[in-house]
Formats: C-alpha cells, structure tokens, sequence
C-alpha cells in the first residue's frame, strides 16, 4: 500500500508543478499582449485534449482494477497515469493555442519577429512540435499546424519587401531619365546609346542593394 501513497504524493507534485507552469505561461502571454485585439489565436487543442482525456480515464480504470484484484502496483500506476495526462489536458490549452499578427507570434510568452526566423526543424514523429530556429540560435516549439501559418505571414512581408524594392527601382529609373532629359534631347544616337545603357546599369545596381536586403533579411546570399 505504500507504494500507492508514495506515487500519488509524486503524482500530485508533478501535477502542482505544471498548472504553476500553465498559470505562469498564461500571464506571460497576457503580458505580451496575447489576450489582445492584436494578435489572432488559432486554436488546435481539441485533438490533443480528447486523446489526454480518454488517457486519464484510462489512468482512472486501472486505479480501480488494481484494487478490485488487490494489485497495488497497477492502483499505482493508474493513479500516476490519470494524475499526469490531466495536467496535460490543461496544459493543452497553452501549448496548441497559437497566437500570431501580421509581425510576430506569441511563443509561451515570448514574441518571436518573423524577420528573425532563421530555419524550421521538423521531426519525422507525427504530430511532433516544429522547432523555430531564429537568427540568434533560440528554438521555439510551435504546434504543427502553425507551421503554415508563419510561412505565410512571413511569404507576405517578404512579397511587401519585394514590392517596395521594385517601387524603389522604379521611381530611381523615371527620375534618372527626366534629370537626363535634357542632354537625350541634344544627344547623337551613340550619346543616346550610352545614357541610356547608364541609367540602366545603375538601375540595376539600385534594384540589386534593394533586393540584397530582403533576401538577407530572410537569410538567404545573393
């Protein structure tokens, strides 16, 4: 019988310990502006929450079945299976909510940029969280499903740059033939040749420092 008592007392603290975890993750999350307008929450718990819940009635069924057969080491092990899947259960509520903006998304309280993403580590395991690796080597868990949700806000701000480099490019080129205007109008055809080739060679130029800089910006050399 006492291995019963030394389990449960074992099963109890470890349960203490991860809703002073869960409690502590929900204020940092409040903190950084989760439970805000600001950020979208995608919720992917429910999957997860049923199979914990279906474990610690499984935990609860083998508590009963030890005592009823006097097997106390199985009454044990029930009592530590239904003790840690609930605290998973509710735990479920912070690690598969994902909250996210057009910048940023929310990581156990932790804001992660998306222009600070270096990589993406997945594991072969299904269903296994996907580490974000950022440029100063920290790794933040995300649940699988959010995966796509960062790569496609970070496809937009990339597409945003993009744009902004090909305005940029742009607006350097107009400008660079009206200040030329007047030599073109009073130019030979070779003269006017060789504006021409020019403007485009440091248009060119210009184009290449713009796109540089979203492309280091996502970690990738030209």
């Amino acid at each position: 019988m006492w291995i019963v008592a030394f389990i449960t007392v074992v099963a109890v603290l470890i349960f203490a310990s991860r809703m002073k975890e869960l409690k502590n993750a929900r204020e940092a999350i409040a903190a950084a502006g989760g439970i805000s307008s600001k950020y979208q929450c995608m919720d992917f718990s429910k999957g997860p929450k049923t199979a914990y819940l279906i474990l610690s009635v499984v935990g609860i069924i083998s508590g009963i079945y030890g005592y009823t057969i006097e097997d106390y080491t199985t009454v044990a092990l029930g009592v530590l299976i239904f003790f840690l899947f609930l605290a998973e259960f509710f735990m479920a509520n912070i690690q598969y909510k994902f909250y996210y903006s057009s910048t940023a998304f929310i990581n156990r309280g932790k804001v992660v940029r998306y222009k600070s993403i270096k990589d993406f580590e997945k594991k072969k395991m299904p269903m296994a969280f996907v580490a974000v690796i950022t440029f100063s080597g920290d790794k933040h868990l995300v649940p699988p499903k959010a995966l796509a949700i960062i790569q496609e806000q970070m496809q937009k701000k990339e597409n945003k740059k993009r744009k902004s480099a090909a305005r940029g490019f742009f607006i350097f080129v107009f400008f660079r033939l009206y200040y030329s205007s007047i030599s073109l109008s009073s130019a030979s055809a070779t003269e006017l040749t060789t504006i021409c080739a020019s403007c485009l060679t440091e248009a060119g130029e210009v184009w290449k420092v713009k796109l540089g800089a979203v492309e280091r910006s996502r970690g990738i050399s030209l």
